[in-house]
């Protein structure tokens, strides 16, 4: 159980786990058992608590980006911006190896991807949200239930890549979102397979119209009616 725990990096579980093993532990003490692994289990403890509160910072991190962007939208002089900064420049926001787990590493991307964008750094947006993209791709086991991370992200990256032209890998991040995993998509409702739809018709329409292959809009719409039949 604690491997599995370890493995979905479920840090609430790990701690709960880790509360029995010190009281069968304790008990063994009272009855002259002398067992070193409790300073083992200590260890371990200090390790899960420092991850945990460290993907907790990441998260007030990207709840303070969020809210800024929805309450102010992109700044609009230096003064505005310098809101921005001031989250930017949290000592966790200048290196990715401060991010101690795979939830605060999303944050970190996140948040890292988001001052890009409202700074007018589309090339280090599109980076960011790349990594975003390659961590979920290379930990799917630690969004089982969770497909809609994967969705947003592919969602976010073709954006990215929309707005800088980088045409090959949008279309390559397309397929992505056309042909996720199977065993990703267990237990998904009606809804969710709708919103794949929509998200990559919408995103390929939007290609056709910066790319000015109109004609390719127009067939492609033809399409999308009649998946939508």
């Amino acid at each position: 159980m604690k491997k599995a725990a370890h493995l979905y990096e479920d840090h609430l579980q790990i701690l709960e786990i880790i509360k029995w093993e010190k009281k069968i532990i304790n008990a063994e003490f009272h009855v002259g058992k002398h067992d070193k692994s409790l300073e083992k289990v200590i260890e371990e403890e200090q390790v899960v608590l420092e991850k945990l509160g460290n993907t907790i910072d990441y998260w007030k991190l990207q709840s303070e980006m969020s809210k800024l962007i929805q309450k102010e939208g992109l700044p609009r002089n230096q003064e505005e911006l310098e809101k921005f900064n001031k989250i930017n420049d949290s000592s966790l926001l200048q290196d990715d190896a401060f991010a101690l787990s795979f939830q605060a590493k999303l944050y970190f991307y996140n948040v890292s991807a988001d001052y890009s964008y409202v700074k007018g750094d589309l090339e280090n947006d599109y980076i960011y949200t790349e990594k975003v993209l390659n961590l979920i791709e290379s930990n799917f086991e630690k969004i089982s239930g969770e497909t809609h991370m994967y969705i947003e992200a592919l969602h976010c990256y073709l954006i990215a890549c929309n707005r800088i032209k980088k045409y090959d890998d949008f279309k390559e991040a397309l397929k992505k979102l056309r042909n996720i995993p199977k065993d990703l998509l267990i237990g998904e409702s009606e809804d969710t397979l709708v919103r794949i739809f929509i998200f990559s018709y919408s995103m390929e329409l939007k290609m056709y119209l910066n790319t000015g292959e109109f004609i390719k809009g127009i067939l492609l719409i033809s399409e999308i009616e009649k998946g939508l039949e």
